[in-house]
Protein backbone atom coordinates (compact mmCIF):
# COMPACT_ATOMS: atom_id res chain seq x y z
CA UNK A 1 0.00 0.00 0.00
CA UNK A 2 2.56 2.67 0.67
CA UNK A 3 4.43 2.06 -2.50
CA UNK A 4 0.98 2.32 -4.15
CA UNK A 5 0.02 5.41 -2.76
CA UNK A 6 3.37 7.46 -2.65
CA UNK A 7 2.45 9.33 -5.92
CA UNK A 8 -1.12 10.27 -5.60
CA UNK A 9 0.24 11.27 -1.71
CA UNK A 10 3.22 12.93 -2.34
CA UNK A 11 1.44 15.14 -4.81
CA UNK A 12 -1.16 16.12 -2.61
CA UNK A 13 1.27 16.96 0.37
CA UNK A 14 3.07 19.13 -1.86
CA UNK A 15 0.15 20.45 -3.81
CA UNK A 16 -1.24 21.36 -0.21
CA UNK A 17 2.29 23.30 0.75
CA UNK A 18 2.75 24.75 -2.76
CA UNK A 19 -0.87 26.43 -2.44
CA UNK A 20 -1.23 26.89 1.53
CA UNK A 21 0.41 30.01 2.16
CA UNK A 22 -0.56 29.37 5.77
CA UNK A 23 1.31 25.76 5.36
CA UNK A 24 4.83 27.53 3.57
CA UNK A 25 4.83 29.72 6.57
CA UNK A 26 4.64 27.11 9.46
CA UNK A 27 7.49 25.34 7.57
CA UNK A 28 11.22 26.47 8.32
CA UNK A 29 12.57 29.24 6.21
CA UNK A 30 15.10 26.83 5.10
CA UNK A 31 13.00 23.75 4.44
CA UNK A 32 12.74 22.91 0.63
CA UNK A 33 9.88 21.63 -1.25
CA UNK A 34 12.16 18.40 -2.52
CA UNK A 35 13.18 17.92 1.51
CA UNK A 36 9.48 18.25 2.12
CA UNK A 37 8.98 15.58 -0.39
CA UNK A 38 10.98 13.46 0.36
CA UNK A 39 10.21 13.12 4.21
CA UNK A 40 6.63 12.72 3.17
CA UNK A 41 7.93 9.74 1.35
CA UNK A 42 9.24 8.30 4.02
CA UNK A 43 6.62 8.70 6.71
CA UNK A 44 3.88 7.59 4.43
CA UNK A 45 5.70 4.26 3.29
CA UNK A 46 6.18 4.17 7.31
CA UNK A 47 2.88 4.82 8.11
CA UNK A 48 1.21 2.02 5.86
CA UNK A 49 3.39 -0.55 7.55
CA UNK A 50 2.83 0.30 10.77
CA UNK A 51 -1.04 0.17 9.71
CA UNK A 52 -0.98 -2.88 7.78
CA UNK A 53 0.33 -4.73 10.59
CA UNK A 54 -2.22 -3.53 12.96
CA UNK A 55 -5.05 -4.64 10.35
CA UNK A 56 -3.34 -8.05 10.13
CA UNK A 57 -3.50 -8.28 13.88
CA UNK A 58 -7.01 -7.54 13.14
CA UNK A 59 -8.26 -9.28 10.74
CA UNK A 60 -6.46 -12.31 12.68
CA UNK A 61 -9.27 -11.43 15.74
CA UNK A 62 -11.77 -10.44 13.56
CA UNK A 63 -11.33 -14.29 11.43
CA UNK A 64 -11.63 -15.84 15.27
CA UNK A 65 -14.54 -14.17 16.24
CA UNK A 66 -16.72 -13.91 12.99
CA UNK A 67 -15.69 -16.25 10.39
CA UNK A 68 -17.31 -16.43 7.02
CA UNK A 69 -16.75 -15.93 3.30
CA UNK A 70 -18.69 -13.48 1.24
CA UNK A 71 -18.06 -10.24 -0.85
CA UNK A 72 -15.67 -12.17 -2.85
CA UNK A 73 -13.46 -12.55 0.53
CA UNK A 74 -12.64 -15.03 3.37
CA UNK A 75 -13.94 -13.17 5.42
CA UNK A 76 -16.91 -10.66 5.02
CA UNK A 77 -17.13 -8.91 8.26
CA UNK A 78 -13.57 -7.82 8.00
CA UNK A 79 -14.28 -6.26 4.10
CA UNK A 80 -16.80 -5.09 4.80
CA UNK A 81 -15.43 -2.48 7.70
CA UNK A 82 -12.51 -1.88 5.19
CA UNK A 83 -14.57 -0.57 2.33
CA UNK A 84 -16.63 1.49 5.26
CA UNK A 85 -13.17 3.01 5.76
CA UNK A 86 -12.40 3.32 2.33
CA UNK A 87 -14.92 5.72 2.58
CA UNK A 88 -12.77 7.85 4.44
CA UNK A 89 -10.01 9.11 2.25
CA UNK A 90 -12.05 10.83 -0.47
CA UNK A 91 -14.47 12.39 2.52
CA UNK A 92 -11.14 13.59 4.32
CA UNK A 93 -9.53 14.50 1.13
CA UNK A 94 -12.27 16.41 -0.20
CA UNK A 95 -12.90 18.46 3.13
CA UNK A 96 -9.07 19.37 2.98
CA UNK A 97 -8.94 20.66 -0.63
CA UNK A 98 -11.74 19.60 -2.90
CA UNK A 99 -10.14 19.82 -6.21
CA UNK A 100 -7.70 16.94 -5.48
CA UNK A 101 -10.85 14.91 -4.46
CA UNK A 102 -9.73 12.19 -7.14
CA UNK A 103 -6.94 11.63 -5.29
CA UNK A 104 -8.56 10.26 -2.39
CA UNK A 105 -10.93 8.47 -4.51
CA UNK A 106 -7.45 6.96 -5.56
CA UNK A 107 -6.37 6.39 -2.29
CA UNK A 108 -9.30 4.88 -0.96
CA UNK A 109 -9.55 2.35 -3.86
CA UNK A 110 -6.90 1.21 -3.00
CA UNK A 111 -6.75 1.21 0.49
CA UNK A 112 -10.13 -0.68 -0.31
CA UNK A 113 -8.47 -2.99 -2.81
CA UNK A 114 -5.42 -4.10 -0.76
CA UNK A 115 -6.55 -4.15 3.16
CA UNK A 116 -9.94 -5.22 2.15
CA UNK A 117 -9.67 -7.88 -0.27
CA UNK A 118 -5.68 -8.35 -0.73
CA UNK A 119 -5.08 -8.82 3.56
CA UNK A 120 -7.75 -11.69 3.78
CA UNK A 121 -6.31 -13.54 1.10
CA UNK A 122 -2.59 -13.16 1.95
CA UNK A 123 -3.59 -14.12 5.22
CA UNK A 124 -4.22 -17.67 4.78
Amino acid sequence: MGVLSLAPMTILVSNLVLQSPSLRRRLAEGVSLTLLTLAATVAITVAWAILGVILGMAYYVVSTQVPGPGLLSPNAFFTLVMLLAALAFPLAVSAVARRWAWQGVALGALFAGVFGWLLPYLAQ
